[in-house]
């Protein structure tokens, strides 16, 4: 493809490439983005394009990773390694070569090569071979990289810019490969590193170590996990301490050990573990250099210094930094109250864990993506101030076409900060979220569901579930963002928190707990907290138009209320007024909810009341309008001394079920002095 006209540059856009105006004659930005620029997490609008090609940019480049699609660029640095592709690709296998083939390829401004295409998942920029060449300037030997992935985070410039040509294959119809494909193509490339790396001894671990240094190297050693080091680079934990290398399918053996028989290090036997060499022991520290860093350990420190800040000289004495310890209680109590901060006031906290817990087509995901859209947004949610920020939605289960049409719905413009995820399970599900996440910085991360994304066998072990879901915790906690997970209520349905599915650990984990039930035509929601005020079981109000939902009353409110649209309905189809027991009898439901219904319809001049409460005189009740003299208060009877118990069964002012008395039992001021009598 010949990019000799703007609309070439336009229509990458449309293709799903995030593109970045260029210096010309150089590598970096253009300055008309400014000292910052954000387009490698988002891409350029056209209107943006058409203003930075009218003001004359030439040059381009287009983002590697999620924002492109998962774009990925292979770059051979020929310059100082002549011949790297051609090289490389005579130990491609025929299907290999068939792949590259279809792959974009285009010479670079020093006669490399950028090899173009996109895999199923991101991939991170890592180097992947290097070689020393001495430095006539400097008079040193340096290292060089000479092949690398430009992925996640990264960059790489494209044709027309000055000295980058097409080769073959384009922009507009870059092919799709497997991540194992990928892994394997960059696994030959690895073959080409020339430069052995060796430990940096001072941070390695030592069978003598009995306290460990606050060097970062250190620091990192102590408390960082071999989860956090592996599973974003696409290690797998195929068993406690027994890790898969990237590409090796499953069934097919374990590449390397970590903690074997206690030694911190990571053991690797596997002769195609690059960076890693066979028969070989790794401290945490070197196998984040390595991994993370292409092996340079000065970067790795700074890197480690920023993740795990040194402690203060009194933290150590008292057993900070790397070391558990007891707060004597005198200390405890003198610290200053816990402020919570709020993602959703009063119900989700920063830093939190909740689940939303309903039974299927309940309404769960459209409740969390109102939630999603307000916080985005910073507007009420059912009520509530939110805390504005970014926010990460992660659908699992529903069409793509259905949540573009709820958020359309919704009234989403496509200003709001809001990154949505729709597909199946990503592979190494849990370190791709936590890249995210240290990508976004996230206020809000919506998990729907939370039994698809952390793929436990059996969801009622306590001892399973909670393994699971402590890494999602540590996660909220660390990054201060709220992680709300979307999880199934029990068919045989509970109480409260006693709906959710699987084990009780689940809801001992979470901060907040919120419920959604519904009966009939009518959903309710209830929440059981941790941290705030619980929310009592409320009606939730449904438009049907924007797919949005508000609160309504208490369900015990919508309860009367619905009790007394039943009475007012019988008491029209009476021809005169009828007693309370002629109510009860002729009114399904439950007696003390037709009391208090009865008293509020009362109170509310929806219906009337006449009688006088008594034996012979019993309260009528009627939905016509009666003479004033009936509208009188009652007059109480001083000289009664009958008393609640007195009354007899067959009294015209009580029914055998006591339904009458019950009204002003329930709503009324007994004297707390003697016997209280009907009407008093």
């Amino acid at each position: 493809m010949l990019m000799t006209d703007e609309n070439n540059i336009i229509g990458l856009i449309d293709c799903g490439l995030s593109v970045i105006p260029i210096t010309e004659g150089a590598k970096n930005p253009h300055r008309i983005l400014g000292a910052k620029h954000d387009l490698l997490d988002r891409r350029a609008t056209r209107e943006e394009v058409e203003r930075w090609l009218a003001a004359g940019v030439r040059s381009w480049g287009v983002a590697g990773g999620a924002v492109s699609g998962n774009l990925v660029c292979l770059d051979f640095d020929e310059k100082h390694y002549e011949g790297l592709y051609d090289l490389w690709r005579t130990r491609l296998s025929d299907d290999q070569k068939v792949v590259v083939a279809t792959c974009m390829l285009s010479k670079t401004r020093n006669n490399g090569k950028h090899l173009r295409y996109r895999t199923t998942t991101p991939q991170p920029t890592e180097k992947l071979a290097r070689r020393v060449e001495f430095n006539k300037e400097t008079q040193k030997e340096e290292i060089v990289t000479t092949a690398e992935t430009r992925g996640e985070g990264a960059y790489a410039l494209i044709p027309p810019s000055a000295g980058y040509e097409f080769i073959h294959g384009d922009l507009m119809h870059i092919p799709v490969v497997t991540d194992e494909m990928h892994e394997s193509l960059i696994d030959i490339l690895r073959t080409f590193d020339e430069v052995e790396d060796e430990p940096a001894t001072e941070y390695e671990w030592k069978p003598n170590d009995t306290t460990p240094g606050d060097r970062p190297g250190d620091r990192f050693n102590a408390l960082a996990t071999w989860e956090e080091i592996l599973k974003p680079h696409g290690w797998l934990e195929e068993y406690k301490d027994h890790w898969r290398r990237p590409g090796k399918k499953d069934g097919e053996g374990i590449s390397a050990t970590t903690n074997w028989e206690g030694r911190p290090m990571l053991y690797v036997f596997s002769t195609a573990a690059a960076p890693f060499s066979e028969n070989k022991g790794y401290s945490k520290f070197h196998a984040f250099a390595l991994l993370k860093h292409g092996g340079d350990f000065k970067t790795a420190a700074r890197a480690a210094a920023e993740m795990y800040p040194q402690t203060t000289h009194q933290e150590t004495a008292a057993g900070g930094g790397s070391h558990a310890a007891f707060t004597p209680l005198r200390d405890l109590l003198n610290e200053p109250p816990e402020e919570i901060d709020w993602i959703v006031d009063g119900l989700l906290p920063s830093g939190g864990l909740s689940i939303l817990v309903a039974k299927p087509k309940v309404g769960k995901s459209t409740l969390a993506r109102q939630l999603a859209l307000s916080v985005a947004r910073g507007e009420p949610f059912l009520g509530r101030d939110t805390a504005k920020g970014p926010v990460l939605y992660v659908s699992l289960e529903e069409k793509r076409s259905e949540v573009q049409k709820h958020f359309q719905l919704l009234g989403a413009d496509k200003t709001e900060d809001l990154g949505v995820y729709v597909g199946p399970v990503p592979q190494g599900a849990h370190a791709w979220l936590t890249a995210e996440i240290e990508k976004v910085r996230p206020v809000l991360v919506i998990i729907d569901t939370l039994i698809r994304f952390i793929n436990v066998s059996q969801i009622n072990d306590y001892a399973e579930v909670t393994k699971a879901l402590d890494p999602l915790l540590n996660l909220a906690r660390k990054h201060n963002a709220h992680l709300m997970c979307l999880h199934h209520a029990r068919k045989m349905g509970g109480e409260g928190a006693d709906v959710t599915l699987g084990s009780s650990g689940i809801f001992g984990t979470v901060d907040t707990a919120i419920i959604l039930n519904r009966t009939d035509s009518r959903r309710t929601i209830e929440t059981q907290q941790r941290y705030g005020q619980d929310l009592e079981s409320t009606v939730l109000i449904f438009d049907a138009d924007s797919r949005c939902v508000a609160l309504g009353g208490t369900k015990e409110e919508d309860d009367i209320r619905t009790m007394g649209e039943s009475i007012s309905k019988f008491l029209d189809g009476q021809q005169e007024p009828v007693s309370e027991g002629t109510i009860k009898d002729g009114v399904k439901g439950r007696g003390e909810l037709k009391v208090r219904a009865l008293r509020k319809l009362l109170a509310d001049g929806e219906i009337s009341r006449t009688g006088g409460g008594k034996k012979g005189d019993p309260y009528l009740y009627s939905r016509s309008f009666v003479p004033a003299i009936y509208g009188e208060p009652e007059k109480p009877e001083t000289k009664s001394t009958e008393s609640i118990d007195s009354i007899r069964p067959d009294s015209g002012s009580q029914d055998s079920s006591g339904f009458d008395v019950e009204i002003d039992t329930l709503f009324g001021v007994p004297s707390d002095k003697g016997p209280w009598t009907p009407g008093s």
